[in-house]
């Protein structure tokens, strides 16, 4: 639902030499995106890949994607799980053939301005619930969660923790935030003798609907002063809108088309960041 990475991208390359949106700089290739590296057989490997975020590039502030992105173009995605641990265990698991969870698509020309690249693809891993703030997680994949170059090239495992660390930094941000389906979107938390209706109200969604919740921790800290909750649309509805101390926020869904976001601002009312939650 957000992007930081373009931002972060074209920050730590502002000195770097320009190259126009969607083509190589000169010498330069998928197999071999940057100067210095070496050229690589993509008949033979996958290539580079970036992951975001992770420790040497963290997320500001939020994250409820996973990003791996290639110089190369020529992916299909296949039957391989990805499951991010904390340090109590497993938190999500998916495979990359569940749509709900995984995307495969071309890299925008802001990212590839920012990467520096001629072309590629990224596959988002959309998280149901979002990361935590400065939390402790890693990633493992199986083998063959992806292929390239009609299937000669097949993906690689991750099964050492310190491979992909995902890590979202600041004094202030936003934590675990989810949607909850609603009793009346939710058959069985409807049905008062159920014993398991309560918990079955709580049902995580990642295609929130009218009626159903949205919920997470805001962390109050550092220049942040206060945390204000909008939605330009009316699509989700909070009282209070403004915080100004640590705590879990509420909304109620009003429409299915959401548009709403959180500023965090300063003790003068400087917006400090936003946060824009609006559906693509």
């Amino acid at each position: 639902m957000i992007k930081k990475l373009t931002a972060i991208l074209l920050a730590g390359m502002m000195l770097a030499t320009p190259v126009c949106a969607a083509e190589w700089g000169e010498g330069l290739s998928p197999a071999q995106p940057y100067p210095g590296v070496p050229e690589v057989d993509l008949e033979k490997t996958m290539g580079y890949v970036m992951l975001y975020p992770r420790v040497k590039m963290p997320a500001e502030h939020f994250c409820d994607t996973l990003e791996m992105y290639f110089p190369r173009d020529d992916f299909e995605l296949k039957d391989g799980r990805l499951t991010l641990y904390d340090k109590d265990g497993e938190v999500f698991s998916t495979s990359f053939s569940n749509p709900d969870y995984v995307e495969l698509r071309a890299i925008t020309e802001d990212e590839l301005e920012g990467l520096m690249w001629g072309g590629g693809m990224c596959i988002d891993i959309h998280l149901p619930v979002s990361l935590k703030l400065n939390g402790d997680y890693y990633v493992k994949m199986d083998k063959g969660c992806f292929t390239a170059a009609e299937g000669k090239v097949v993906s690689l495992p991750l099964e050492e923790k310190d491979t992909w660390i995902p890590l979202v930094s600041g004094d202030y941000g936003v934590s675990s935030l989810r949607y909850l389906v609603g009793p009346e979107n939710n058959p069985a938390a409807a049905d008062s003798d159920a014993e398991e209706s309560a918990g079955a109200s709580e049902l995580v969604t990642i295609t929130p609907k009218t009626g159903d919740k949205v919920t997470f921790d805001v962390t109050i800290g550092g220049d942040a002063a206060a945390a204000v909750v909008y939605s330009d649309n009316g699509s989700v509805y909070f009282d209070p809108v403004e915080y100004t101390e640590s705590g879990t926020v509420t909304g109620t869904i009003m429409q299915d088309e959401l548009d709403w976001g959180i500023e965090f601002v300063d003790k003068d009312g400087t917006v400090l960041d936003i946060l824009d939650m609006k559906e693509s």
